[in-house]
């Protein structure tokens, strides 16, 4: 039997799977690391808890599944977007990576927007903001000069990884357009935007999930509740706008532009660790309250936001608590919180003509039978779940792809991916959640000047 690993690097922990050439999953396995918040707006990771992480779960795999190391006939990574990792001259870390949700280079994209704005939305297919690798290595350049002086090679956080297994440098074209350094119209590294410097990258984690989803024909689409938000419409064609991030596809020919709120899960999981519990006993809780968390309202702005608004300055806010409210009401407006701001998310892709009428859910707050309906209810479109649907899956099934265990992109779906369940949403809820967006959408303008001044 021939085996694939498929390893994934999220905001939170380190995922693997184990495939079978048949098809079937043998082996899963998780492994938690920090985020760090060392002043306000900035998220930083240590390179090397990733590699650790790796270990780990491979370990776990082969002592879970009973599998040999040599069965396993190729490997696949991804993760999360574009998270530079910068190297020395010895290849080792120079600093922890900024990951993507950091603010601090916003003066930076400002600038950049100010001067080039149009040309690298032109070059790049995505708007400039503080998310991606070009405007942070420009505020390490002004505040961190020792840093960008020690620096010989930025790469992706799951590259380092890979270089940790094969001593190579590669990179591919999806990530590459995070670090917004990519002329994505000639497919190649921008000489306009990269002049010498040695960039190295790879593979994200959300279009391993939509790979991983079956979301892999035009016009299907994905919502992702991992630790950023994100609904994405497979399209044959780059689609270009402030408001969206825009990647291709696995599959040549196909795109999936989407949207982003940067404190999905993030939002519950800082919930949980400031406040106490766990997800379980939390939902539970939620369940017990009406919609609406009785008044209760939560903005999920802890990094800022992207879209619709690509506003770094946003914050995070509880609105309309009163004595009467109980943890319960907070634990139900998080989740009702963060998913009115996938419907801001959803209202965008409708003003561009690519808003899905079905998707599929993933991500893990997709196993949360709650907030699987809130999500329904709020986007008023069905869901469907997948079984062990993850991004590690997506690497393995296309680490199989790519070395011929599977004969096509088609087989590896029929054989791999398994529609589970469909949520279908509430009518009384589709028409009370569109009631009550429009006074979420009220007080996140109303409060928005007011943030400027923080």
């Amino acid at each position: 039997m021939k085996y694939l690993l498929g390893v994934d690097f999220g905001g939170s922990s380190s995922k693997a799977t184990l495939l079978g050439k048949d098809g079937r999953v043998y082996a899963t396995a998780s492994q938690e690391y920090s985020t760090y918040y060392p002043h306000n707006g900035w998220a930083e990771q240590d390179p090397e808890d990733s590699w650790i992480a790796f270990v780990k779960n491979v370990r776990s795999l082969l002592a879970e599944s009973g599998v040999k190391a040599e069965d396993i006939v190729a490997i696949s990574l991804d993760a999360a977007t574009h998270t530079a990792v910068l190297l020395d001259e010895n290849d080792k870390p120079v600093r922890n990576a900024i990951y993507w949700t950091d603010t601090r280079a916003s003066a930076e994209a400002a600038e950049l927007r100010e001067k080039y704005g149009s040309e690298i939305i032109n070059l790049s297919y995505n708007n400039v903001s503080s998310l991606w690798t070009l405007p942070q290595l420009m505020w390490l350049c002004k505040h961190e000069p020792e840093t960008i002086q020690k620096t010989r090679k930025v790469l992706a956080v799951k590259d380092y990884v890979r270089y940790r297994l094969t001593g190579d440098f590669v990179t591919d074209d999806i990530e590459a357009m995070g670090f917004l350094l990519l002329d994505a119209n000639k497919n190649e590294w921008s000489e306009r935007l990269c002049a010498d410097t040695i960039v190295i990258a790879g593979t994200t984690d959300t279009v391993m999930e939509v790979y991983a989803a079956g979301a892999n024909s035009l016009g299907q689409a994905t919502v992702k509740l991992a630790t950023a938000g994100r609904i994405c419409s497979i399209t044959d064609h780059a689609v270009v706008d402030p408001c969206l991030v825009t990647y291709r596809h696995v599959i040549d020919g196909l795109w999936y532009p989407g949207t982003a709120t940067k404190s999905c899960a993030a939002s519950n999981r800082w919930y949980r660790d400031t406040f106490g519990g766990n997800f379980g006993e939390m939902s539970d809780a939620a369940a017990q309250v009406a919609r609406g968390s009785d008044g209760l309202f939560f903005h999920p702005y802890l990094q800022g936001e992207i879209t619709p608004y690509l506003d770094d300055k946003l914050r995070a806010s509880f609105v309309g608590a009163t004595g009467h409210h109980t943890k319960a009401h907070f634990n139900r407006a998080v989740l009702e919180g963060i998913a009115f701001s996938m419907k801001d998310c959803y209202h965008t892709l409708e003003r561009l003509g690519i808003a899905p009428k079905e998707a599929v859910l993933i991500g893990g707050g997709a196993k949360a039978p709650l907030w699987r309906q809130i999500m329904a209810d709020m986007l008023g479109i069905p869901l469907h779940t997948v079984s062990d649907v993850d991004s590690s899956l997506g690497s393995a099934i296309l680490a199989g792809v790519a070395t011929g265990v599977f004969a096509s992109h088609q087989e590896a779906a029929d054989k791999c991916i398994r529609i589970q369940d469909e949520i279908t949403p509430d009518p009384e809820g589709i028409a009370f959640y569109e009631e009550r967006f429009k006074l979420y959408k009220q007080i996140a303008d109303a409060l928005a000047p007011i943030y400027h001044q923080l």
